[in-house]
């Protein structure tokens, strides 16, 4: 199989092309990140402290992970609002994670509380997402929007402070896994959940992306802004060191938990999504540690390595008789071809997903 000779992206990375010196075409066209201007992040908090309803100004979710850390702290220390943090319980998060979070909290003085979605519930929607379309993340991270989206509205929160990082991008899924027509029909092939109980899951009416947009616009639905987008970007390893010292975070990253410490699955999910589509999430990462200048090839090459993400990790069969999935199932998730489902999708999505292609090739063409 052929990798980037800068990065470590093999050639199974979606519309992945080399040139003749074998270095690949998201390297070519990288361009270092440029957070978004500040005068505009200070704009949208300025209006939500003006619109919050009740005691808090902001929602935050919070996993414990590193990522949600960095944003609650930020938002605690650094733009002083007024917070409430919010863990959406997915029925799989470590005790580090647990440790972190009530650590976190603590320290930084900010009230939290805990979403528990009905876990025998959870476990039929993963059991049925993974054995119908080959992933299960999907039906955790429909939950978190849904659910900060009604612990938004019950406060009065006007704004939540989302923690996707530019790091990360291009190290999700290339099927549409959080949209939620595409997840009905899983449901309804899967044929283990029943209507009354995926309305349960969905929280409020599904509408249309005309209606949410009006929501959206009238102030129904609270704004979501991506916060590190707009913050000046510290490398990893600063984040880390800044966590530890200042709020009692853990680092747990150099574990057998992985890197994404705060889900009992994502070893897994990195298993099945390795074998499935031809890499896994942590070879996106080191790629764009790589371009950042964080990490060298050298050292992402040797971490692939030893993490092997194309064996089967120890929670392989803990996260099987969590969901009730056979053993001899697996093969049958693993051989689940890549896009299923994405003829169920929302228009909106479709157009998303033509969006970003379009981006993808323009950068292309500009990197060349």
């Amino acid at each position: 199989m052929r990798i980037c000779s800068k990065c470590v992206l093999p050639e199974t990375y979606p519309e992945t092309s080399f040139d003749d010196n074998g270095v690949c075409n998201f390297c070519r066209s990288f361009r270092p990140f440029r957070p978004e201007p500040q005068a505009h992040l200070e704009k949208a908090l300025k209006k939500a402290r003006r619109e919050a309803k009740g005691q808090y100004e902001v929602l935050v979710p919070f996993s414990g992970g590193k990522d949600s850390s960095y944003v609650l702290y930020l938002a605690a220390k650094v733009y002083k609002l007024k917070i409430l943090s919010y863990t959406y319980d997915n029925g799989l998060l470590t005790p580090p994670s647990l440790d972190n979070i009530r650590a976190v909290t603590q320290t930084l003085g900010v009230d939290h509380l805990f979403f528990k979605p009905s876990a025998p519930l959870l476990m039929r929607l993963y059991k049925a997402a993974l054995v119908c379309s080959g992933e299960m993340c999907g039906p955790c991270g429909i939950g978190i929007v849904r659910s900060y989206r009604r612990v938004a509205m019950a406060y009065g929160i006007p704004v939540v402070l989302q923690g996707a990082v530019p790091m990360e991008e291009g190290s999700g899924s290339p099927e549409s896994i959080y949209d939620c027509a595409r997840f009905r029909a899983i449901m309804e092939t899967s044929g283990g959940v029943t209507k009354d109980e995926l309305e349960s899951f969905f929280m409020f009416p599904i509408r249309s992306e005309l209606a949410e947009f009006i929501m959206l616009r009238f102030g129904k639905l609270p704004r979501e802004i991506p916060l590190l987008y707009y913050h000046p970007r510290k490398s990893e390893q600063e984040v880390r060191d800044l966590l530890v010292n200042e709020t009692g975070w853990k680092d747990m990253s150099e574990t057998n938990l992985s890197k994404h410490f705060d889900c009992l699955a994502e070893p897994f999910t990195n298993y099945v999504r390795e074998k499935r589509l031809g890499y896994s999430r942590r070879t996106c990462q080191y790629s764009n540690l790589i371009r950042l200048g964080e990490m060298t090839r050298e050292e992402a090459v040797r971490r692939l390595q030893e993490e092997k993400p194309d064996e089967e990790p120890p929670c392989t069969n803990q996260v099987l008789e969590r969901l009730d999935v056979p053993r001899q199932a697996l093969d049958g998730v693993l051989r689940v071809p890549p896009l299923a489902y994405e003829e169920n999708c929302m228009r909106k999505s479709r157009v998303l997903s033509m969006a970003r292609a379009a981006k993808r090739t323009l950068k292309r063409v500009l990197g060349k």
